[in-house]
């Protein structure tokens, strides 16, 4: 099974989406907060991770996808998302909002299906802060992330 590493395109995003359900969904408590589905995911939250995946791939022309795919089977075994900043900070261009809208914050999933915090918008606002507060104060040179 020989493995290919190559740039992603569009048309994979499908398959890297379920991927990433299946290697952090639910026991990796971030990707729970930032991806809140039920412990199985329906095909409506995957499409709808896949829509909000492309509209920042198209936003931001400093995301690179890159992708393994198992030469025999052409299945996209592993993928990553890297964003690479060849220079510093523009003048007067901010690398990272401020505040970050975290509209994806779902009241409706209740019972064995939430995780802690998934819900809450209030919490996941503060660890989202957490997060993206930390890459305001110390990635603003040159940098791959």
């Amino acid at each position: 099974m020989p493995l290919i590493l190559s740039e992603a395109m569009a048309g994979d995003l499908p398959s890297i989406v379920k991927a990433q359900y299946a290697a952090f969904h639910p026991h990796d408590t971030m990707h729970r907060l930032i991806y809140p589905s039920p412990v199985t995911p329906t095909q409506a939250i995957i499409d709808k991770t896949v829509a909000r995946q492309m509209k920042g791939w198209e936003a931001d022309p400093h995301i690179r996808w890159l992708k393994i795919t198992d030469s025999e089977t052409g299945t996209v075994a592993a993928a990553a998302k890297w964003i690479v900043w060849p220079q510093a900070e523009e003048e007067g261009k901010k690398r990272w909002p401020d505040k970050l809208d975290v509209n994806w914050v779902a009241p409706a999933l209740v019972g064995e299906n939430a995780g802690p915090g998934a819900d809450d918008q209030e919490y996941v606002e503060w660890a989202m802060e957490q997060f993206f507060g930390r890459r305001r104060e110390r990635v603003n040179g040159s940098c791959v992330l």
